[in-house]
């Protein structure tokens, strides 16, 4: 079942909640191309992905520690930064994102208070720096801007979205039972606040075991007003998500291995799936060339909880029609 909200201030209009027939999106033919593929056998795993202005790409080997760039998106990968100090048994590197000047952001999952948090490296050099509060977050996850440059990051065990406006410590801006796990999935912690997508003053947090969307609009001030549901998804396990310029909401769902689209009139969609080279689909960047072509990356972080496994870990690109 999918239950699409409207939000609107702190109110909430029901505009459609139906049981829905799931249809492919239609792709010209060789749209999925793989940018970069990872051995599993080798620990190699990747769970975030991200592309700035320009169409660089970046993704992280999480437990290395080591960001590469793929130039454009097309060229062979390159390492551009590496965070020292993670420790064994370590996941490292979760989501990833580029600010207005470029600069790349990860977080970083350590039981080293250090490297635990949220780090920028620089566009020019790859300088690594560790944002000041961040080390305290439970499990930092995804990461995203407000249009004046706060930061926004999830923290998936609190059920809580963090936040740093620009040069200043990073503090919980929002913990909300909307926002909490469940642990309804077989791991040893809850699975709650993850992607996160801050669009027209609002902060959009994908809530894994709630299978749901939730809004949380920027006051004028700065600080969280009422968190609601903004869409529900009935069975999706929800990781990354993001929003195009229509309205139109990517979803990714690392047990099925699927990357759901949702339009804004409540219709679903299947974008890519395990037939396309999805495999623990993780987390999803959009971008648009100058031609006017549109390209999801995918993350397939190649781990999934009760589903087989099938192609490994890589980043794949699916041209979007």
């Amino acid at each position: 079942m999918v239950t699409f909200m409207r939000h609107a201030g702190a109110g909430l209009t029901v505009a459609c909640a139906a049981v829905l027939g799931l249809a492919s999106v239609a792709a010209a033919d060789g749209h999925v191309r793989v940018v970069v593929a990872f051995d599993l056998d080798k620990g190699e795993i990747a769970e975030g992905v991200a592309v700035d202005s320009t169409g660089d790409l970046y993704t992280g080997i999480s437990a290395q520690g080591r960001m590469l760039k793929v130039p454009g998106g097309i060229g062979e990968p390159e390492t551009f930064a590496v965070l020292e100090g993670l420790q064994e048994g370590d996941f490292g590197f979760v989501g990833h994102a580029v600010d207005a000047s470029g600069d790349v952001y990860t977080a970083a999952m350590s039981m080293n208070p250090e490297v635990n948090g949220v780090w920028r490296f620089d566009a020019a050099t790859g300088e690594g720096e560790h944002i000041a509060g961040t080390e305290g977050m439970a499990m930092p996850n995804a990461i995203d801007f407000g249009e004046d440059g706060t930061m926004y990051v999830s923290d998936t065990i609190m059920g809580a979205v963090w936040h740093a406006p620009a040069g200043a410590p990073a503090q919980p801006w929002v913990v909300d039972p909307l926002l909490l796990g469940t642990n309804e999935t077989p791991l040893p912690f809850p699975i709650g606040a993850n992607g996160v997508d801050v669009v027209d003053g609002t902060v959009y947090v994908g809530v894994t075991e709630q299978s749901s969307v939730v809004a949380v609009p920027i006051n004028e001030d700065g600080s969280a007003g009422e968190p609601s549901v903004f869409l529900e998804l009935e069975g999706v396990f929800v990781d990354g998500i993001v929003f195009d310029t229509n309205g139109d909401l990517y979803v990714a769902d690392p047990p099925a291995h699927t990357l759901w689209k949702v339009t804004p009139d409540g219709s679903i969609d299947v974008v890519a799936d395990v037939d396309d080279g999805l495999d623990g689909t993780s987390s999803v960047a959009l971008w648009t060339d100058p031609d006017g072509q549109k390209t999801a990356y995918v993350s397939n972080q190649s781990v999934g909880i009760g589903t087989p496994l099938q192609h490994g870990p890589s980043v794949i690109a699916l041209n979007l029609e």
